[in-house]
Order: C-alpha cells, then structure tokens, then sequence
C-alpha cells in the first residue's frame, strides 16, 4: 500500500514536471516578442530657426457699413411697393409710390391760399397808404409786418411743402443694393416706419475679436480670409479696417474687416474669420513633441548618449500644427519628434529616421 502510494506521487511529479516544462519556452519567446515591439522607438529633428505660420481664428458677424432705411416723408396712401425681399436694386430704381391725387390736391389748396394771401396783402398796403403796384417804395419794416399780417409767407412754405412731397411720391433707391425688411403694403397708408432697408452689399463689413495677447500681432490692413457656417468650402477675403483700443472684461479685443465683394454676403450671417501672420525667427517645434506632465508642457530632447532629456517648456503661438517655444529650448538641440509620449528623463531611445 505504502508502495503505490509513493508511486502515484512520483509518477505526479514527472507529468507535473513534463507539462511546466515546456511553458517558460513559449512564455520566454511572448515576453522577448514583447520587449522588441515595445522598443523606445521615437523620431527626432535638430531644432533650429525658422518662420512660423501662424494663424488667428475667430468668429464674426458681417454687417453693413452702410445701409438705408426708406420711408416716405408725408403721409399717404400706399399705391404701390415694387419690391420684395432680396430684391437687387440700382441707384435711382423707384422703390414704392404714394397715390397722388392727395398729394396733388394740396398743392392745389396751398396755391389758393397764396392767391388769398396776394389780395390781403394788398389791402394791408393800400390800408397804410401805399400803391400795391409799386412795392419796392415800400419800406421792408412795413412790407414784413404786411406779409406776416396776410399769410402771404405761410402759403409760400405751404407750396413749396406740398411740391417738395410730390416729388418724394415716388421713393426712390440712394445707392445700389439688396432690399431687406420690406414691412408696407398697396392699398395701405403709411405708418411713419421705413418701407424697407436698402443695404450696400459693396460695403459689407465683418466684425470679430481676437484675444488681448494676440493684439500686438494684426495691424490695421491685415489681410484676412473667412468662410460661411453653412459653406466652408467658400472663401471670402478682407482687410482689417479698424481695431478698438479697449480690451473688454472677458480680454477681448473688437476688430472690423472690410469684406471684398461677394454675392454670397448677407447682413447679419456669421462667418469664421482667420488671420494668417508669418513671424520670422522662431524656435518651432511639432506639437507631437509637446507632452503634459504633472500640467506643465514637457518636450524630451536627445542626448550624445541616446538618452531622452526632459525639458519644461513654455509656449506662445500656435496653429493647427507646431508650437513657438519661448523658453526651455535652444537652437541645435535633438528634439523628439514623436514616440516621448511614455519616455522618462534618462530612457535609452532609439532613433528611426529624421524628421527632416
């Protein structure tokens, strides 16, 4: 009994033996697979001088610079509006009409006052003792008191009212442009509001901010490209018109482009606006080169050693792809282009190729 129990434990060990036997072979080829495909492999570039592109992105609204409400100067009758909304007029292109039998009429009414007016000035002179026919004998004190005394002045301003309202009968267009805001219908009278706006699609303008540290970089005259919410595939370019010197409580700064003609412009529409500056002599740098660490930007630098350098760094400008490096870096170093993301100051790396 004792025997076979000693045998079954022997016989145990050499299949235990022979099963473990053959696993740290395979675990020993895993864990070599593993170490070479987790190589410190980066790709590096010498750091140096150079322009940087960079770009200032906002967004704006376009307005008009200049624009027109239009709105007849008497009252009247609406006899006609000739325009509707988006309709593109030429300058003098008559817009809507005031029926002209009122208006007309009191022309007719003024110029009977005056002809009243003529006879009681008359009568006054010839009351006073002078000849009516030989005015100019007439002293000018007495000829004022007898113009005022007859309404002879009254009845001229009445007159030249009611021509001047005949000839804004029909309102007329001051300039080239889109009508917007049409509110007056035929067969209506006028409420005093404007019958529409008229806006210059010649002098469209778009007004945006930019960031108080990105001031000292745009000048008046910049050239600047922008691009529709709904169409990003249109460009539409400008030039900087005007800069607020006043920096707003959120650090805002409101600069205004003149937009260049485009057809798609629309008052009030929003646009993305970029600016693009070229700023020469500048530490450059990937931002696959800029890692976060413990919330400070870090990029590792190789050294004669193929050791990855670990260096904190501050930044400035910035656009879609590189960083300027204002402090941390200097001309000549190995900058780690890719592959820092897991390196540790001292990691031994090793260098594919050159960036450049």
């Amino acid at each position: 009994m004792m025997k076979d129990k000693t045998l079954g434990l022997l016989l145990a060990a050499v299949l235990l033996s022979g099963c473990t036997g053959k696993a740290p072979q395979k675990n020993e080829t895993e864990v070599s697979t593993k170490l070479a495909v987790q190589d410190n492999v980066v790709t590096m570039e010498e750091l140096g001088y150079s322009t940087f592109s960079h770009e200032i992105i906002s967004n704006g609204r376009v307005q008009a610079s200049r624009y027109a409400d239009m709105a007849f100067p008497s009252a009247g009758m609406i006899s006609a509006v000739y325009v509707k909304n988006g309709s593109r007029v030429a300058k003098g292109q008559v817009i809507a009409s005031l029926d002209m039998y009122a208006l007309k009429f009191a022309l007719k009414q003024a110029t009977m006052s005056l002809d009243q007016a003529k006879l009681e000035l008359q009568d006054f002179l010839i009351g006073q003792g002078y000849d009516p026919d030989k005015l100019q004998k007439v002293p000018a004190e007495m000829m004022r008191l007898a113009r005022m005394k007859s309404g002879y002045d009254r009845s001229l301003s009445d007159i030249e009212l009611a021509k001047y309202n005949i000839s804004q009968a029909h309102l007329r267009a001051p300039f080239a442009g889109v009508v917007a805001n049409v509110s007056a219908k035929a067969n209506n009278m006028t409420s005093g509001t404007p019958v529409c706006r008229i806006i210059d699609t010649h002098a469209m303008e778009v007004e945006f901010t930019v960031l108080e540290s990105e001031l000292a970089l745009i000048r008046v005259g910049d050239p600047i490209s922008a691009k529709g919410f709904a169409d990003d595939a249109h460009s539409i370019t400008g030039r900087i018109t005007e800069i607020n010197p006043t920096v707003g409580e959120d650090g805002l700064v409101k600069v205004k482009a003149r937009l260049n003609d485009d057809p798609l412009l629309i008052n009030g529409m929003n646009l993305h606006v970029s600016i693009k500056k070229q700023l020469p002599k500048q530490l450059v740098v990937p931002k696959t080169a800029v890692t976060l660490r413990s919330g400070r930007k870090v990029v590792f630098t190789l050294d004669k050693d193929s050791c990855a350098c670990w260096n904190y760094v501050q930044t400035g400008a910035e656009n879609m792809n590189d960083y300027v490096v204002t402090e941390g870096l200097e001309p000549g170093m190995k900058v780690i282009v890719t592959g820092g993301r897991n390196l540790s100051h001292g990691t031994k790396v090793k260098v594919m190729a050159d960036k450049r």
